[in-house]
């Protein structure tokens, strides 16, 4: 059985114990910060394992730097799952690899990655096979890209999954000033994602500001008792009526 080192064992570390696993790997190792892991745990880089077959970095994109270059001579495959890093944080002789998952994690709730893309790099024509044979067993979509096309990937995620997550926040706050549940946007919510999907984000749009309706949106930016939201509220309004 092949070995696998975890460096990081935050909300991604913990969502992909289970699928290395199920490829093949022994979970020999877990370097955190944190007090424990169900695995074998160290807390400093220097007690790390030279003979693991794998080293899977799982650590926030700035301290990814600081990792990869304290990492002592190792054998095995180094794989960082970065969405904004390429292959350019690895030294040109290290065997290394990029395995982005484009999808969100938690580690409170453990998600399948049937039908996830993976964008995958690697400096081994075996290693970006080996890769893809591990995306195509968990049921995923492996993809190669150039690192403008990922890049650009990224954004687009964080436009659509971290602001409007974002939005979410301020009506959940807004509903709890009244005592509505969130659950009560479920429906909405959810059936604006397939129109979105089925008839295109532009064609989906919805709402005061793609009528025009300049009466509701200026009392309901009054409504808004931070300026920032307020701010907000009117930027994208008209971001909309541009895009419109």
């Amino acid at each position: 059985m092949s070995k696998i080192v975890f460096i990081g064992w935050g909300n991604v570390a913990q969502n992909f114990a289970n699928p290395f696993q199920s490829v093949g790997f022994e979970i020999v190792q877990v370097l955190t910060h944190e007090s424990s892991s169900p695995f074998p745990t160290i807390h400093s880089i220097e007690h790390i394992d030279l003979h693991a077959d794998l080293y899977f970095i799982a650590v926030n994109d700035d301290q990814l730097a600081q990792v990869v270059s304290s990492l002592p001579s190792l054998n095995g495959l180094v794989l960082h799952c970065s969405g904004s890093k390429g292959m350019e944080v690895f030294p040109a002789d290290l065997r290394a690899g990029v395995l982005y998952p484009l999808q969100t994690f938690r580690k409170e709730l453990k998600n399948l990655l049937v039908d996830v893309p993976f964008f995958i790099e690697a400096n081994s024509d075996f290693d970006l096979a080996e890769m893809k044979k591990w995306v195509d067993f968990w049921g995923g979509k492996a993809f190669q890209l150039n690192p403008q096309q990922k890049q650009k990937i990224h954004l687009a995620a964080v436009w659509a999954m971290n602001f409007s997550n974002a939005m979410y926040v301020v009506s959940e706050k807004i509903l709890k000033e009244f005592e509505i549940p969130f659950d009560i946007l479920k429906p909405l919510l959810t059936q604006a994602q397939m129109n979105a999907f089925s008839l295109g984000p532009k064609q989906a749009q919805t709402g005061p500001a793609i009528r025009h309706d300049q009466n509701l949106i200026q009392k309901q930016s009054q409504e808004m008792t931070e300026e920032l939201e307020k701010t907000i509220y009117l930027a994208i309004s008209k971001l909309i009526q541009e895009n419109s």
